[in-house]
């Protein structure tokens, strides 16, 4: 329907579509009001509900109005690959399957449940990256609801408590700093959200629905969904522990799951069957098999003891995380402490599955050995903070409820600050500095020969103060076509105009921004090159008739900044030189003319 509300109305084929949808939509809503029985309570009143959670409601509307500032930005590096091939997919989508299953597979992820998705946003508003980031955040919504159902009900915790660590959730640095980082590893923690809901409110439909949505949304989570179905199995064999053996394996095969995990099984071997193997991902040109075993290789798993240590950092340390640990190690201490008085009533399909999916994925990541990003690990932070609501529902009968609020408030404003700026003093200790002209980032990924300065930066949102200087200093020297942004050294992950063919940016001269919207009068491209390349240039006619040198200020420069004034005042007068305005960083320029 999005699809065609876009621009694909003029296929003749697209009326059919159209009708066939509203049939099916209509049948849907018939089918779901009939057997669903619903009933509109006639007392029904927002203002009740916003009282009895008032709390859950001030965190809600805070999560949603802080990533509303979120919508137009962090397209760039892996996220602006990602945004470009889904770009791609929508505008080659011909109402077909062979066009969804080609093009809907970002990056040869199987990750058809997250563009599924996300493409809406992408039809409805083409090229204008809100969009898709509109999509997420109604996710991300619906998400907050749930998991506060969850830690409520199911958990059995007050609503204080629930709120707080939905709180925790919602502000952690990652997945608050990085909402608007366009990427399917977002949709791992979202859609687990909704699996695990719908599993334990029994509503087989949808949970079967969102799990081939989690399955399909990278390779990890195929992984993750099948520990998550013999984490239940388990709770459900063992719930049965005094039955015969045999009546107890009769009575887990009564349990709808097994049958839905077959089906999303089913789904994912058509699926390997259509791209002829387990998956056509590979990271780089000419890598290996994935799953060779090679302790020094790379794109192939393997025990490589830095890799592991730089793994459990991200997961277990970073951006305050080692707060969390903490505390969940207290309060195991004080569960064994105090076993015998507390009379331990935890929910075992949830313990289960959720400690299971966590070990999976905790084996998972440190033993395939690829780029070190800190960007893979949301659904741990998830994961984490799951297990200590469950440790909290257990420790909370020892009347420390005023304690366990109050600590967590202080680390829901602790992650709060930490989403935007890099203050965790562990983290800083344990990682390099990388500059920035105000606060300092750190460097978490894995120290190479080569230290790539892109997607490795994206821990929280201070990333994004390169995208933000851009647009500063462009809109500063009025950019247009006679211009040139020259860098004075390696440029590699700048990616001011995009990344070569993979995805373009261009330059909005109307709104004074970047954007992926075509070529136009209006919208013209950034033009980009290597400032030595510039002065190589022996005759003056061939020299660019205005140049502005950005110095990004962790990048190696062949050039200081007043060596470059030397170099150009041979060929150039200086108009202008300044620096972009930020807390989380800014870019120092210089602006040239030819004489």
């Amino acid at each position: 329907m999005s699809a065609i509300y876009s621009s694909s109305w003029k296929v003749v084929r697209a009326n059919w579509m159209m009708l066939e949808g509203i049939l099916i939509i209509g049948s849907i809503v018939a089918l779901s009001y009939k057997l669903g029985k619903f009933k509109i309570e006639k007392n029904f009143e927002i203002e009740k509900i916003i009282k009895k959670n008032w709390l859950f409601c001030l965190i809600f509307l805070g999560s949603i109005l802080i990533r509303i500032s979120q919508l137009t930005g962090g397209i760039i590096w892996d996220a602006g690959e990602y945004y470009g091939r889904l770009i791609t997919a929508t505008e080659k989508f011909d109402f077909s399957l062979t066009a969804f299953l080609d093009n809907f597979n970002l990056a040869n992820h199987p990750n058809y449940g997250y563009t599924f998705f996300t493409g809406i946003g992408e039809f409805l508003f083409p090229r204008k990256v809100w969009g898709v980031n509109l999509v997420v955040l109604i996710l991300t919504a619906f998400a907050l609801v749930f998991l506060y159902r969850i830690f409520n009900k199911y958990l059995k915790l007050n609503k204080t408590t629930s709120s707080l660590l939905c709180g925790l959730f919602s502000f952690s640095p990652l997945v608050l700093g990085t909402s608007g980082y366009y990427n399917p590893d977002y949709g791992i923690a979202l859609f687990f959200i909704f699996i695990m809901y719908f599993f334990l409110e029994k509503k087989y439909i949808l949970f079967t629905f969102w799990s081939i949505c989690f399955v399909f949304t990278k390779e990890v989570s195929a992984i993750i969904y099948f520990f998550f179905i013999v984490g239940i199995l388990m709770a459900k064999f063992l719930e049965k522990k005094d039955e015969k053996v045999g009546n107890s394996f009769f009575i887990i095969f009564k349990n709808p799951v097994i049958y839905i995990s077959i089906i999303v099984g089913l789904f994912y071997l058509g699926y390997m069957k259509y791209i002829g193997g387990i998956t056509k991902w590979k990271q780089v040109e000419g890598a290996g098999s994935n799953f060779t075993w090679n302790n020094d290789g790379f794109n192939c798993f393997g025990f490589n003891r830095e890799y592991v240590i730089l793994k459990f950092q991200q997961m277990f340390i970073e951006n305050y995380r080692w707060i969390i640990i903490i505390l969940a190690f207290f309060g195991c201490l004080l569960i064994l402490l105090f076993k015998k008085k507390l009379n331990l009533s935890v929910n075992k399909y949830l313990l289960f599955s959720i400690v299971l999916s966590l070990l999976s994925y905790i084996c998972f990541n440190c033993l395939y050995i690829t780029f070190a990003l800190v960007r893979y690990n949301y659904i741990s932070d998830l994961l984490i903070i799951i297990v200590l609501g469950m440790i909290i529902s257990e420790i909370s009968k020892l009347k420390a409820k005023n304690i366990i609020n109050g600590s967590l408030i202080m680390i829901c404003v602790i992650f709060c600050i930490e989403s935007f700026v890099t203050t965790d003093p562990i983290s800083k200790a344990i990682y390099p500095f990388v500059p920035t002209n105000s606060i300092s980032m750190i460097y978490p990924g894995y120290l190479e020969k080569e230290i790539y300065y892109g997607d490795n930066l994206v821990y929280n949102n201070q990333y994004s103060f390169l995208s933000k200087s851009y647009n500063q200093f462009l809109k500063n020297i009025e950019y247009d076509e006679k211009k040139m942004v020259a860098f004075p050294g390696n440029f590699d992950g700048s990616q001011i105009n995009g990344n070569g063919e993979i995805y373009q940016v261009n330059w909005d001269k109307k709104n004074s921004r970047r954007t992926f919207e075509n070529l136009s009068d209006s919208v013209i491209p950034i033009k980009t090159e290597n400032l030595e390349s510039i002065l190589s240039i022996k005759k003056k006619k061939d020299m660019p008739e205005e140049v502005v040198v950005p110095f990004i200020p962790y990048f190696y420069w062949n050039l200081g900044k007043n060596e470059v004034k030397e170099e150009m005042k041979k060929n150039y007068e200086l108009i202008l030189e300044g620096k972009t305005e930020g807390i989380q960083g800014n870019i120092e320029y210089q602006y040239y003319k030819k004489k």
